[in-house]
């Protein structure tokens, strides 16, 4: 417990989480906005898209972090 307590501190999760959700957001107004041409279903399908991807890409941060943190946890065997 201890290990996710210390990944949520850490500031390199806290500011790309930051980043990513700041670009998420900006990219699916810049979707919805009515200055880009798309198609209903076309809108749909691109913010479903950046949603996702960025979804993913906070996922694979939290995971590195995470298990950064639970390397450096790990108790050492000495001889």
């Amino acid at each position: 417990m201890n290990v996710i307590l210390e990944s949520l501190g850490d500031p390199i999760w806290q500011i790309g989480g930051g980043i990513m959700l700041l670009a998420a957001l900006v990219l699916i107004l810049a979707l919805r906005s009515p200055d880009m041409h798309l198609s209903p279903r076309h809108q749909w399908l691109w913010t479903r898209i950046t949603g996702l991807m960025c979804l993913s890409l906070f996922l694979v941060l939290s995971a590195g972090v995470v298990l950064f943190h639970g390397a450096n946890a790990a108790p050492t065997v000495g001889s």
